[in-house]
């Protein structure tokens, strides 16, 4: 009895296949990572930096502002300070504590007059935003 079925695969054309696809699964990551915003998460974080300041700001008083700086009384009659410090941006509570609110920043800067301010900051080379924060009437 002889039986022939043509119908089928052979194990060199599985082979030849399987490491077709392997090489595109393999070249196909740096492309979604190309796809994907480098600079995302740090837009995101300095976006939430500064909804944060907004509403620090809107419940304060006695705002006075550095190049460098800001510093308020908040609702309970304490002392905060936002500053650049080394590479990070802190909060501190009457000139005591460490609270980090943004790492990675290259340089802050504030530039302060009667209706707000506005306040830029460098995160990378390639990531500078600038946001002007009202003060509350």
């Amino acid at each position: 009895m002889d039986i022939k079925n043509n119908s089928g695969f052979t194990l060199s054309e599985t082979m030849i296949s399987l490491l077709v696809l392997l090489l595109i699964i393999s070249l196909s990551f740096p492309l979604f990572h190309q796809l994907r915003s480098v600079h995302y998460e740090d837009e995101l974080a300095i976006r939430q930096l500064f909804s944060y300041l907004q509403s620090e700001i809107n419940e304060s008083y006695n705002i006075t502002t550095t190049s460098d700086s800001i510093s308020f009384m908040d609702a309970s009659g304490r002392m905060i300070l936002i500053e650049q410090y080394q590479n990070l941006i802190r909060r501190r509570v009457d000139r005591v504590g460490h609270e980090p609110l943004l790492q990675d920043v290259e340089h802050m800067s504030i530039t302060g007059n009667d209706q707000g301010l506005t306040i830029g900051i460098q995160a990378g080379e390639d990531v500078y935003l600038e946001k002007q924060i009202i003060f509350p009437k």
